[in-house]
């Protein structure tokens, strides 16, 4: 680039001050004085090493270093911007205009100048004549990109010339050598009469497989009877297809199944196009007895031909043919079940959610009951041991049956939380409040004195280890903050009996009025007389059994003894072996003399530590079991 005249800072200062000094005034008139007229000056560029640049010279120092006829070589911006001593950007702000011929851009930072870009041109326009430029390759042998490409192609061959070749458009030739072509691939198509593949047309011009494709499928479009038909890489002429399709229509009606290799068989009455096969509708039918058979035997199918192998696709091309005809089946993970099977599955289903949710009863509370669940794998693994459906089919099932069984799991567990509410409510009913209340009338029906007290004594001890056990299994079944604060406090009184100074008949009555409210707040109403009666029935029948199965001789009268007064008062007394000679003694004048005598004797023999005989035992237990009579 030639030298040029460089202006320091203050020599532009110095001339634009003279030349801004001299005004020039415009012409009078009679509107108003002469106004004075500012020249303008040229606009100018800071060079990178300080002082201004005109930008008109600027612009045209870049223009001579692109339009040289003398260089040849690329150009960076970089370089431009160097020799002007400029900065790059106000170098590219000042480049010709894109449209401008004869130079361009390739990229963001290199200029190709005129030189070469004539060289390029002629380059393009000889082989335009005889060739298909795939672009990309082009430019990559070039080292241009396809925006110059696109400029270079426009400014060397007229549009009218040119075809693009390419569902992208990204090759070009000459209409002229494309039409060449197309005449000369018609020549070759007339005579070929087997299929052919599509590179190996045109051999001598050595032109790719996507060129001889576009012009092909040019052709086949343009005839209204075209010559064949291009599948894939092959052509196939229409004559050979039509010779090897009435082929194969009459062995597939022979033998009823036939690989796939005719077209146009799409709108033939009869027959069904698989993936790799075509069958008529004969096999369908044979086949859909064979899977019915199976299904009535079986309760599924597998959708296969054990005479043929037939590929996955066509196994799914039939499954959809037999599912659209009328049948009592259903399609599951690619296997036909027949809808008895599912529901026997289902019912299956249903039976085990039932019985899992009647073992989630055995749970101690309420929480782990609800912490159980119907998992799916537990009842795939149930349904496949009690099933020889395939796992993926009845896996598949599983989609229909699972929310079923567990919505019915769920609705049991439900029923199954409000059973043992209940069953705990009953136990403690009948094993914790009515058995105090029992022995606690008996207690109450003894005359005053220290048998009476001590009886009180033992009854207070056997409440707070019965009662606490039944108030423990209650608080560990319910949700701890549900748990109502009377029940606690209750617990609380009961442990404290066993430190307590008060008289045993006093913690009775006080444990007796905390059953009261108990029973009201869990049960929901006090207990009957009639319950109680009840109640007590069932103890002395329990009692009286166990005197019948026991050979202890000391608990055999002790049983006996308990009866007698359960015959006579109002409850069952709650004592020991200890109290069994007074006991004895209160039941003075009240039986028989025989009866008073035996038992007399029987006392003795237990106190002497001498041995009952078998009749001993058989007396007491005739005793105990008419001992309801003595009360008459």
């Amino acid at each position: 680039m030639r030298s040029m005249t460089v202006f320091t800072e203050s020599d532009v200062k110095r001339i634009l001050g003279a030349v801004t000094a001299r005004p020039t005034f415009s012409a009078s008139s009679e509107s108003g004085p002469v106004k004075p007229q500012v020249t303008a000056f040229p606009p100018t560029l800071e060079l990178v090493s300080g002082g201004l640049i005109l930008e008109h010279h600027a612009r045209s120092l870049i223009g001579k270093a692109i339009f040289s006829d003398e260089d040849s070589s690329r150009i960076t911006l970089l370089e431009l911007a160097s020799s002007a001593n400029l900065e790059v950007k106000k170098v590219e702000a000042l480049l010709p205009s894109n449209d401008e011929p004869l130079w361009g851009r390739v990229g963001n930072s290199t200029v190709i100048r005129k030189k070469e870009y004539i060289t390029l041109q002629e380059d393009l326009r000889r082989r335009m004549k005889d060739q298909v430029l795939i672009i990309s390759m082009y430019c990559k042998e070039k080292a241009i990109d396809t925006q110059f490409f696109r400029k270079l192609l426009g400014e060397s061959v007229r549009t009218s010339d040119i075809d693009w070749i390419g569902y992208d458009r990204d090759m070009v030739c000459a209409k002229a050598f494309y039409e060449e072509c197309e005449s000369a691939l018609r020549a070759d198509l007339a005579q070929i009469s087997a299929p052919i593949e599509i590179s190996t047309l045109l051999p001598e011009r050595q032109l790719s497989v996507t060129f001889i494709s576009s012009i092909l499928k040019s052709i086949l479009k343009k005839d209204g009877n075209p010559l064949g038909a291009i599948k894939g890489i092959t052509f196939t002429p229409h004559s050979f297809a039509e010779a090897r399709r009435n082929g194969f229509i009459e062995r597939i009606h022979r033998d009823g199944l036939e690989i796939f290799r005719a077209e146009g068989l799409e709108n033939l009455p009869g027959l069904h196009i698989l993936e790799k096969h075509v069958v008529t509708e004969n096999y369908i039918a044979q086949l859909k007895t064979s899977i019915e058979e199976r299904l009535r035997t079986e309760g599924w199918a597998e959708v296969k031909d054990t005479r043929y192998p037939l590929s996955s696709g066509d196994e799914n091309a039939l499954r959809l043919i037999l599912r659209s005809r009328q049948g009592d089946f259903d399609m599951q993970a690619g296997r036909l079940v027949s809808r008895a099977l599912k529901q026997s599955l289902m019912e299956k289903g249903i039976e085990y959610a039932m019985q899992q949710a009647q073992l989630a009863s055995k749970s101690k509370s309420k929480k782990d009951i609800r912490s159980k669940t119907l998992k799916l794998q537990d009842l795939l693994q149930f349904l496949s041991e009690s099933s020889s459906v395939p796992l993926p089919a009845l896996t598949s099932m599983l989609d229909t049956i699972y929310p079923i069984a567990f919505d019915s799991f769920n609705d049991h567990i439900t029923i199954v939380q409000e059973e043992a509410a209940k069953n705990l409510r009953d136990v403690f009913r009948e094993k914790g409040y009515a058995r105090f209340q029992i022995h606690y009338a008996a207690l109450q029906g003894l005359e005053e004195g220290s048998l009476r007290s001590k009886l009180a004594a033992d009854l207070v001890d056997y409440a707070r280890e019965l009662l606490v056990g039944h108030l423990d299994r209650y608080k560990t079944f319910m949700e701890p903050d549900v748990i109502p604060s009377s029940i606690l406090d209750f617990r609380i009184a009961l442990q404290q009996t066993a430190n307590s100074t008060a008289k045993p008949e006093q913690l009775l009555k006080n444990i007796d009025m905390y059953l009261q409210d108990i029973m009201k707040l869990v049960v929901g109403s006090a207990t009957s007389d009639t319950m109680l009666e009840h109640q007590k029935k069932r103890f002395i029948s329990d009692l009286k059994a166990q005197l019948q199965k026991t050979n202890d001789a000391s608990l055999a009268l002790t049983l006996t003894l308990i009866l007698l007064h359960a015959g006579l008062g109002p409850g069952v007394l709650k004592a020991s072996g200890k109290y069994v000679p007074k006991l004895l003694k209160l039941l003075q004048g009240k039986l028989d003399q025989q009866t008073m005598d035996d038992l007399v004797r029987l006392k003795d023999t237990v106190l002497s530590r001498k041995k009952f005989t078998q009749e001993d035992f058989n007396r007491l237990r005739q005793i105990g079991e008419r001992s309801d009579r003595f009360a008459n």
